[in-house]
C-alpha cells in the first residue's frame, strides 16, 4: 500500500497517523479497539496496519508514476489541475493492472471512456477497459516543467491611482500586432508560448495534436535551420542568428532571419525563436526576375541541394543516437539476463539451503524426541529409587562420589533429628551443623571408593551421637 503527497509535512502528519477523541463519534467501538491505539490526545492506527503503508512524496506531473497497483484512490486532486487532467488520467491507466480502479472525488470524472469504464457513480468508481495498450509517459518533459518556465511578468491592471494602465496595454497591443512572430521553446522544443503577429509558416499541421514545435512548422526545411540555431544558442549559452534563410511556401519563396535567445538558467533554459523577415533591398534583389531561367535553376538547385545537406546530416545524428541507444539498449539487457541467472542461481542455493535446514530440523526434532524418552525414563527411574530408599527401615544416607548427600530417607531424619533439606545436595561433613564431620567415616567413604565399591561394615563409640550415627555405616 503507496501514500503519497507533494507535501513534506503532508506525509510526515499521515505517517504518525494520529487523530483527536473526536472520531470517536465517525467509527464504531469495534474498528477502534481493533485498528486504533489509545494515547495521551486522542487515537493512533495501530502500528500494525502503518508498516503495511508507505508513506513517499510523489509529484503526480514530475515523477514517474507506479505501476502494477491494484487500486488509485485520488479524491479531490485532479479539480486543482484542471488544465492538466488530461495527461494524469493516462497516467493512472499506466500504473493499474488489468483488472484495475480508480477512485476519484464527486466532483471529477475520468475523461477517457476508451481508457476507464464508470462502475459505480455514486462513488465516482472507475474499472480499467482491458484490451487498451497500456498509455506510457512520453519522453517530453513533464508538464510542471512546462508550466514552470519562464513566463512573463502579468499586466497590472490598475495604476496606484486606481485608473487602468492605458500606455501599458496600449504598448501591449502593439507588441502582439506588430512585433515578428517568435515561439518560446524549452530544451527539447517543445512549445511553451507563441507570441507576435501570425504567419503562414508557423501553423499547426494535420495529424495528432502535438506542442513539438515541428508540428507548428510549416515548412520542414525551415524546422531543420531552426533546430541548427537552436542546438548551437544551447552549446554557446549566447544568442545565435541564421540570416537569409529561404522557405519555399506557397509557389513563392520567403526569406527570414532567425534569431534564437537563450532564456532561464540550467536545468530550466528555454530559447526566443523570432522569424523576421530578411533585409528588404536583398529580398527585392533575391525575388527580382532572373535573366535567364538557367540562373534560377541554379539558385533553387544550391538551395535544395543545402535544405538536402541539412536533411542528411540530421538523418546520420538520428541514426547514431539510434545505435548508441540500441547498444546501451543490448547492454542493460545483457546486465539484466546475467543478473537473472544470477538471481537462478541464487534461489537455486536458497532452496539447497532450504532443504538441508528442514533435514536438519528433521534431526533436531528426532534427537529432541529421544532426549526427551531419555528424560521421562530417568525421571521414572529417580522416582523408584526415591520410594525404594523410603521403604527401607533402616536409616540410609546416599552419597555419590565426592561425598555429597544425594538422598536421605525418613528413618534417618527420625532417628538423628537431622532435616532432609539441610543434608540434600550439600558435602557430608558440612550436613546437619557439620555433626558428621567425623575423619574415620570419611576415610572408609574414600577407601570404598577407591576399592571399586565392595561394602564394609564399621562402628564408633567415641560418644553417644557417634555411637548413634553408627548404625548408618
Amino acid at each position: 500500500m503507496f501514500a503519497s503527497d507533494i507535501s513534506d509535512q503532508a506525509i510526515e502528519t499521515a505517517r504518525t497517523a494520529r487523530y483527536p477523541t473526536s472520531i470517536a463519534a465517525d467509527v464504531d467501538d469495534r474498528r477502534l479497539r481493533h485498528y486504533f491505539t489509545r494515547v495521551d490526545d486522542g487515537y493512533q492506527v495501530a502500528r500494525a496496519l502503518r508498516e503495511q503503508c508507505i508513506f513517499s512524496r510523489h509529484n503526480l506531473l514530475d515523477d514517474p508514476p507506479f505501476s502494477r497497483l491494484d487500486l488509485i484512490s485520488c479524491r479531490n486532486v485532479l479539480i486543482y489541475l484542471d488544465t492538466v487532467q488530461r495527461a494524469i488520467i493516462p497516467l493512472f491507466h499506466y500504473a493499474l493492472r488489468d483488472p484495475g480502479f480508480l477512485v476519484l472525488g464527486h466532483s471529477e470524472s475520468a475523461h477517457f471512456p476508451e481508457l476507464f469504464t464508470l462502475v459505480e457513480p455514486r462513488f465516482r468508481l472507475y474499472a480499467r477497459r482491458s484490451g487498451v495498450r497500456r498509455a506510457g509517459r512520453q519522453a517530453a518533459p513533464s508538464l510542471s516543467t512546462r508550466r514552470a518556465a519562464i513566463v512573463p511578468p502579468p499586466i497590472d491592471e490598475a495604476s496606484s491611482g486606481g485608473e487602468p494602465d492605458v500606455d501599458r496595454q496600449a504598448y501591449m497591443l502593439l507588441l502582439s500586432r506588430y512585433s515578428p512572430p517568435s515561439v518560446l521553446v524549452d530544451e527539447h522544443l517543445y512549445v511553451l508560448e507563441i507570441r507576435g503577429r501570425p504567419s503562414p509558416l508557423l501553423a499547426l499541421s494535420a495529424g495528432p495534436a502535438s506542442h513539438h514545435l515541428v508540428r507548428l512548422v510549416a515548412d520542414i526545411g525551415l524546422f531543420r535551420e531552426i533546430e541548427a540555431v537552436v542546438r548551437a544558442a544551447a552549446a554557446s549559452g549566447q544568442p545565435e542568428r541564421r540570416e537569409h534563410v529561404t522557405v519555399h511556401h506557397d509557389l513563392l519563396d520567403h526569406h527570414f532571419d532567425v534569431d534564437v535567445v537563450p532564456l532561464g538558467q540550467a536545468g530550466r533554459r528555454a530559447y526566443l525563436i523570432t522569424l523576421e523577415p530578411a533585409d528588404a533591398a536583398a529580398a527585392v534583389e533575391s525575388t527580382a526576375p532572373l535573366a535567364s531561367q538557367l540562373a534560377d535553376a541554379e539558385r533553387r538547385t544550391v538551395r535544395l541541394s543545402s535544405a538536402l545537406a541539412l536533411a542528411q546530416q540530421h538523418v546520420i545524428e538520428v541514426i547514431a543516437s539510434h545505435a548508441s541507444s540500441d547498444v546501451a539498449n543490448q547492454q542493460v539487457t545483457e546486465d539484466a539476463l546475467s543478473s537473472n541467472e544470477e538471481l537462478h542461481c541464487l534461489a537455486e542455493e536458497l532452496e539447497t539451503a532450504k532443504e538441508e535446514l528442514l533435514s536438519t530440523n528433521e534431526e533436531l526434532i528426532t534427537v529432541n524426541r529421544d532426549l526427551e524418552a531419555r528424560n521421562v525414563a530417568l525421571t521414572a527411574a529417580r522416582d523408584l529409587g526415591r520410594s525404594i530408599i523410603e521403604t527401607v527401615r533402616a536409616p540410609l544416607v546416599v552419597v555419590d562420589e565426592d561425598c555429597i548427600v544425594r538422598n536421605v530417607n525418613a528413618s534417618f531424619t527420625r532417628a538423628f533429628g537431622a532435616d532432609a533439606a539441610s543434608m540434600e545436595g550439600r558435602p557430608l561433613a558440612a550436613g546437619d551443623g557439620g555433626a558428621w564431620d567425623i575423619p574415620q567415616l570419611h576415610g572408609l567413604l574414600q577407601a570404598l571408593i577407591a576399592d571399586g565399591g565392595r561394602s564394609t561394615k564399621s562402628r564408633s563409640n567415641a560418644d553417644p551421637r557417634a555411637a548413634r550415627r553408627g548404625r548408618c555405616w
